[in-house]
């Protein structure tokens, strides 16, 4: 114990608690430590700086887990002749116990997911750099972006759609009133009127943006109607209607990422979802404003075009660790 009483086991880390500066050294000895070339000098210096502060023994954890993800990507896609083969399978299995026949698919499938087992925790399941649609009975239809979780639940008066990560975009002008989807969220209820419209959930918040028709939001025992060209937010402060530029809502469906005077940050928050990997920018660049048309089949590409067009510097350390400051 303490001398106040209280334990004297510190509390983990997280990357949260880090000072940027110290996340700069710990990508600063990465590339050092990785490369073939590394000398015994490097090597008593990296042990010098890894074991000065509790700090950079945590930051070097976190670039070492990160690390570990990606090499478990690459580890995945040589195993993927066998191991699709069966959980196109196994999933064909499940959906037929659950849904019957009365729920299509039509999803390209992608390592990252599955391999993880998040599959199996939820019916439909996107991970990085993948997308999913979905055709539900009555004919609507329900996008998945990456890195995105749902439930559907076909027994209740009318779809009900359960998302509990990431965003989805669902068409439903062609269903019929009982056919329309209900998204829930934690925080919020999403009843369509013949309409297109996305909803974007994060820890906290959910977020809902109307392209065509009308959509009603219930949340915290109010009733909110969002008409087409409306951006609400819903977290535990209320609902909240949202002013300003931003990135085009739904434009991932056609692989883009559609900037109109966005923040960086909310660019590359979007790339980060169809990229393996981190991409981790100085807050000094956040605020930078971009409008543009960017691929995110192609984010090599897209990074040199931001690199380009404003004043940063991009740094790919690694396949999997990109650096982005102010120049």
């Amino acid at each position: 114990m303490s001398l106040n009483g209280e334990s004297s086991l510190a509390k983990p880390l997280t990357a949260e608690d880090l000072p940027e500066a110290v996340l700069e050294q710990a990508f600063h000895w990465a590339v050092i430590m990785g490369d073939t070339q590394v000398t015994s000098t490097d090597r008593k210096g990296f042990q010098d700086w890894l074991h000065a502060h509790p700090q950079h023994q945590a930051a070097w954890q976190r670039i070492q887990v990160i690390e570990q993800d990606f090499a478990l990507v690459r580890r995945s896609a040589k195993r993927s002749s066998v191991t699709l083969k069966r959980l196109k399978h196994l999933r064909r299995e499940r959906r037929r116990l659950k849904l019957g026949a009365t729920l299509a698919l039509l999803l390209t499938i992608g390592l990252g997911s599955w391999l993880g087992g998040k599959s199996w925790r939820h019916d439909y399941a996107t991970g990085v750099a993948e997308q999913a649609l979905l055709r539900l009975p009555g004919g609507a239809l329900v996008h998945l972006n990456a890195n995105t979780t749902l439930d559907i639940d076909l027994t209740a008066q009318g779809p009900q759609l359960y998302l509990h990560n990431g965003e989805i975009l669902v068409e439903s002008a062609s269903a019929a009133p009982a056919d329309k989807p209900r998204v829930h969220t934690r925080e919020a209820v999403f009843t369509p009127v013949g309409t297109r419209f996305l909803v974007d959930h994060a820890p906290g918040s959910s977020e809902l943006a109307v392209t065509d028709g009308k959509v009603n939001i219930e949340a915290q025992g109010h009733r909110q109607l969002s008409v087409a060209g409306e951006r609400w937010r819903v977290d535990e402060s209320g609902v909240h209607l949202q002013t300003g530029a931003g990135l085009t809502p739904g434009a991932w469906t056609d692989n883009l990422i559609e900037a109109n005077d966005a923040r960086l940050a909310e660019v590359l928050e979007a790339l980060g979802q169809h990229r393996h990997g981190w991409i981790h920018y100085h807050q000094d660049v956040a605020d930078l404003r971009i409008t543009g048309v960017f691929r995110v089949d192609d984010t090599d590409s897209a990074l040199a075009s931001l690199e380009h067009t404003l004043p940063i510097q991009v740094q790919m350390v690694t396949d999997w660790l990109v650096l982005i400051r102010q120049k």
